[in-house]
């Protein structure tokens, strides 16, 4: 036996996928369309990262067309100070106080153009309204489409149903479908997340993505999808409230950009704070005939990861209904502002 078959028979061992006496031969799959993710992943992902290429072109073709361009203050060009900036971005005041006297100019001079110039290199309107925009159409389309699918499965209202002759259930064609294009969209996610607008909770995001596709993977795997379609219909409610309002936000929309807020703050603590700790983790975890099976306690470690970053979202969003209660506008809870 070669390296690459020890390998294939080491990551696919059923004790650690499946509950005892049971095997991947036991797994019912819907075959009859050919749907797989294995096959059609790569198209759907690379499909995923095209249509937001172009989508987001034509976007800012918009942007321009309707005169909603970047609003970024000018800046004087200062050879000493741009050569400056490609070192240090944020000059201490000392930094400062030795610039303004070796180019006989006051300090705040150099600091407000410091100030401008970083402003330069923040994402504009047509970016973000773009990245948003493309956001808000598929957690719409694909909360509609996982909504469709599953308002009639019994275990979408009684979570029990979830271990009914587990793990030998049927997955209907619809729930793999909703399983890829979950997985693929997340998975685009992370591809694009470099070239994204880089925001104050970026590695909170990047554990976020690989958190759930590890459990998008293992859950399809083991065949757990009843309990990973809950999962993730639970948290694209949330999602659709935050890019429209943002969206609405961008375009100067800000009596309509509070109103989604507050919509998106309700929807959020009510499925994210409620639901799926009480009613998600603990069918997964304490309900759980199967819990001792690794896989299963594996992903119930990375529910409880995803709580944790809901937490943390939680205590921002609530920094921010503070200030919207105050008088101030909703702004974009993941701020691409820095603060100056």
């Amino acid at each position: 036996m070669n390296l690459k078959s020890q390998l294939y028979e080491w990551f696919w061992n059923e004790k650690f996928w499946l509950p005892e006496n049971y095997s991947f031969k036991d797994i019912p799959r819907s075959n009859n369309d050919g749907l797989t993710l294995s096959r059609h992943l790569p198209f759907v992902v690379a499909a995923l990262v095209v249509a937001r290429i172009v989508y987001n072109y034509c976007i800012k073709c918009l942007c321009s067309r309707w005169g909603l361009d970047d609003d970024k203050p000018k800046v004087n060009s200062e050879p000493a100070l741009d050569d400056f900036y490609k070192t240090t971005k944020r000059p201490s005041d000392n930094e400062i106080l030795i610039l303004s006297k070796r180019l006989d100019m006051t300090q705040r001079r150099i600091y407000l153009w410091f100030q401008r110039r970083r402003s330069l290199d923040k994402p504009g309107l047509p970016k973000k309204l773009s990245e948003s925009s493309w956001r808000f159409i598929f957690y719409t389309l694909v909360f509609s489409f996982g909504f469709y699918s599953l308002k009639s499965t019994p275990w979408f209202w009684d979570t029990s149903y979830c271990w009914q002759d587990f793990p030998v259930q049927s997955v209907q064609s619809s729930i793999e479908m909703y399983y890829l294009l979950q997985l693929s969209f997340y998975l685009s996610l992370l591809i694009t997340l470099l070239s994204d607008i880089r925001r104050s909770d970026f590695y909170e995001q990047v554990i976020h993505h690989i958190a759930t596709i590890t459990l998008i993977s293992i859950s399809y795997a083991n065949n757990g999808v009843r309990m990973g379609s809950l999962i993730m219909i639970v948290h694209d409610a949330a999602d659709v409230f935050l890019e429209a309002s943002k969206c609405v936000h961008y375009l100067k929309f800000n009596t309509l950009a509070d109103i989604g807020f507050v919509c998106f703050t309700l929807v959020f603590y009510i499925t994210r704070l409620y639901i799926f700790p009480f009613y998600i983790v603990r069918a997964a975890s304490v309900d759980n005939p199967f819990i001792r099976c690794p896989s299963h306690t594996l992903s119930v470690v990375l529910l409880l990861v995803l709580q944790v970053l809901h937490l943390f979202w939680a205590k921002t969003i609530f920094d921010i209904a503070k200030r919207l209660v105050r008088g101030d506008n909703a702004t974009d809870l993941r701020s691409d502002d820095e603060s100056e």
